[in-house]
């Protein structure tokens, strides 16, 4: 399973991204697999009753893979409840239109993050910002 390799890939995203959104492919005796869900395409803003993250997954992500190829690979990969959504979705039956975003099972949902789903070096920024300024000023002076 190689844990520590996955536990900070996991722990690196959250830092970066501020969140971390994954499904588990598979969970048995022998097999563990879990797929990285693009972060800008979840939000999570409910929990389940075990106090588990619900995850909800943006299905207009399939539209931005433009090879064809590629988008048939990712609709073969993804959970059969995220890709039933976005093709119902995508044809405008029995979903509208402008509601993309579809529950993804709390089994198989795997959501962590910290304090508030911010990056957590996002306060950082505007200082750098400053102290990159304030060397220019000086390398000018």
């Amino acid at each position: 399973m190689k844990l520590p390799t996955l536990l900070t890939d996991i722990s690196c995203k959250v830092l970066i991204d501020g969140v971390y959104y994954g499904i588990i492919l598979t969970n048995d005796k022998n097999n563990f697999a879990i797929m990285d869900l693009p972060f800008n395409y979840c939000r999570t803003r409910a929990k389940d009753w075990a106090g588990n993250d619900i995850i909800e997954f943006n299905v207009s992500y399939f539209d931005t893979i433009t090879d064809k190829d590629s988008k048939e690979y990712a609709l073969k990969i993804y959970p059969k409840v995220i890709t039933t959504y976005y093709k119902k979705w995508s044809k405008g039956n029995g979903v509208p239109k402008d509601d993309p975003w579809v529950i993804v099972p709390t089994k198989i949902g795997v959501c962590f993050y910290m304090f508030d789903c911010r990056p957590f070096f996002l306060t950082v920024i505007p200082a750098c910002i400053n102290y990159d300024n304030a060397v220019e000023t000086d390398r000018e002076r």
